[in-house]
C-alpha cells in the first residue's frame, strides 16, 4: 500500500476508521448509506486501502455503482491527487456512514396547509 507523495501523516487513521465503520455498522445501512455516496468520493476513499478491504467495500455496491467507482478509480490512480481532495473524500464517505439516521427529520413529513377559504 503505497501512499502517494502528497500524503499527509493524518491521512494514516481515514482508511481504519472508514473500515471500522463498515465493519461495525449493519451491511444493510452501509450499503445504503454507500449508494447514496458520491462516486468520486468512494473511488478516492478506496484508494489507499488494501486490495482485499477495497474488495469488501466494493462488494457492497450495487453491479451499475461498483462498475462506475472502479472507472472512477482508475481515473483518479492516473491523477495528481493532493492530500486536501483525499480527505475531504474520504471525510465525505466517513461522515456518510457515520451519520445517525435512526433520529429521523421532521420536515419530510410536513406539508403545506390548505387554505380553509377556497372554493
Amino acid at each position: 500500500m503505497a501512499l502517494c507523495r502528497y500524503a499527509h501523516p493524518v491521512m494514516y487513521d481515514y482508511p481504519a476508521r472508514l473500515m471500522n465503520l463498515v465493519q461495525h455498522i449493519p451491511t444493510v445501512t452501509v450499503q445504503n448509506r454507500l449508494m447514496a455516496a458520491s462516486d468520486r468520493d468512494i473511488a478516492l476513499s478506496l484508494m489507499y486501502i488494501e486490495s482485499e478491504r477495497r474488495q469488501r467495500i466494493l462488494s457492497l455496491l450495487s453491479a451499475r455503482k461498483r462498475e462506475r467507482v472502479v472507472d472512477e478509480l482508475r481515473l483518479q490512480e492516473r491523477l495528481r491527487i493532493t492530500s486536501d481532495h483525499y480527505e475531504r473524500a474520504i471525510r465525505n464517505v466517513i461522515s456518510a456512514l457515520a451519520q445517525d439516521r435512526n433520529q429521523s427529520s421532521i420536515r419530510s413529513y410536513l406539508r403545506p396547509r390548505r387554505s380553509r377559504n377556497r372554493a
